[in-house]
């Protein structure tokens, strides 16, 4: 082992391995995912704190935030569903709705 605690190989590999990252995500669209991931982290947290302070029960409060992630998680889909129907606004099924 050497003085900075990596022996020679581990070094060479985790150097192939950032300029593996490097060649697969440019520097400016990893830069915005860390900083959508760290304002999603950021909202599931605050939304933890809240449901600490106004649940009494652990098992109300988890499945509050496991609904309130999947919900959030799923809005994207949801709303391309409904902006691209499957079917045309003339469809049987679509007149009935209406």
């Amino acid at each position: 082992m050497q003085a900075g605690g990596l022996s020679g190989d581990r070094r060479a590999d985790r150097r192939r391995g950032q300029r593996a990252a490097r060649l697969l995500a440019a520097p400016a669209a990893a830069l915005q995912w860390g900083a959508s991931l760290a304002l999603e982290l950021a909202i599931v947290v605050a939304l933890g704190l809240f449901c600490i302070v106004t649940f009494s029960q652990l098992m109300p409060a988890a499945s509050f935030m496991l609904a309130f992630y999947l919900l959030a998680r799923a809005l994207t889909a949801i709303r391309l569903m409904s902006a691209h129907p499957l079917v045309d606004a003339d469809s049987l099924s679509h007149s009935s709705s209406a």
